[in-house]
């Protein structure tokens, strides 16, 4: 299986007193072995996060938003597979840390 073809999803229940919104947004992962894939997806992850929480939440809301953002980047890492959330969080990682 070719780690290049999987699609992260994010369709997030948030909203108040039992309101929900579920769009369904959806980018590919890439290839996490490679610092440049990792790079792109934690930016295309961190641009949905944003499209997907500013959509739902005044500017002012900005603790709202923070934890809209956080619960996305979430439920797109519990859809990585364990290799995966290692590649990423190692190709990611600061060069001087690397080589330790």
């Amino acid at each position: 299986m070719q780690l290049s073809h999987l699609i992260v999803t994010v369709s997030l229940g948030l909203g108040v007193a039992g309101a929900a919104a579920a769009d369904g947004m959806r980018f590919p992962v890439g290839d996490l072995d490679q610092r440049d894939a990792a790079i792109a997806f934690d930016h295309r992850l961190a641009e949905v996060a944003g499209q997907f929480c500013y959509a739902r939440y005044r500017p002012l809301e900005l603790g709202a938003i923070a934890a809209c953002k956080k619960a996305v980047r979430e439920e797109a890492m519990d859809q990585l597979t364990p290799a995966q959330r290692d590649a990423l969080a190692a190709a990611l990682r600061p060069a001087s840390l690397a080589n330790r």
